[in-house]
């Protein structure tokens, strides 16, 4: 599979107000941005292996030329067995325009992200697929994370951190038209240098998910997540 995409994000803001410190005002004039990618991938599986590549490469109009990757694979051993996966890729994520660019929070000096990640897990299935067992240990390295700063009030670069945690999940089938997700995270998010916890991306996550076909064409979807 290969592919080509075209992106142009544009905006502009302003509003005015007052509050309990006076009058306030918050506006940046039209600004855009475009970007051209090109992509290609190649997967191959069978039930029991299976193996997935990828590369990306992305022409920024303010930030130029950047290339990304992913390979993946997935191996079962045995037929009553787990199915052992593993994943590494490359990431690039440019700064949005209101990050970019807000009159009060944003900053122009601002980098693009860059990510290199890896991940190792294995899936069990049960009673002939209903019940699905999963477990998933996870590291993302990062080059000029992009966070909020909560000193200076904006956003801004963390020159290298890290995002290291694991996820486990049980995926219920008790009938044909129905479908019930338990899944539980726990990351641990650090700047790099100087190993501070990254308030907004460290913690725990529960989530709870159902679905329900009544019939062919109509699914309805139930979610609930607690932080």
């Amino acid at each position: 599979v290969f592919g080509i995409e075209y992106e142009q994000e544009t905006g502009e803001s302003e509003l005015k107000g007052t509050s309990d410190w006076g009058p306030y005002e918050d506006k940046f004039d039209e600004k855009s941005n475009i970007t051209r990618s090109g992509f290609i991938l190649w997967d191959f599986h069978k039930p029991n292996y299976g193996l997935m590549i990828g590369g990306r490469v992305d022409d920024n109009e303010k930030f130029g030329y950047h290339k990304s990757g992913e390979i993946s694979g997935y191996f079962k051993p045995w037929d009553l067995g787990p199915r052992f996966r593993t994943n590494l890729g490359t990431g690039f994520k440019a700064p949005s325009l209101f990050q970019l660019y807000h009159l009060i929070y944003g900053n122009p000096l601002l980098k693009p992200e860059e990510s290199f990640s890896k991940e190792i897990g294995l899936d069990q299935f049960l009673w002939e697929d209903k019940i699905q067992l999963s477990a998933t240990y996870f590291e993302v390295l990062y080059s000029d994370l992009i966070v909020w700063d909560n000193m200076l009030f904006t956003y801004n670069n963390i020159s290298k951190a890290v995002s290291r945690g694991w996820e486990a999940g049980l995926k219920l089938k008790p009938a044909q038209n129905l479908d019930i997700n338990f899944n539980y995270t726990f990351v641990d998010a650090r700047d790099r240098e100087t190993d501070e916890k990254l308030i907004r991306r460290w913690g725990e996550k529960y989530s709870l998910g159902i679905a329900w076909r009544p019939i062919s064409k109509l699914e309805l979807n139930l979610w609930g997540v607690h932080r």
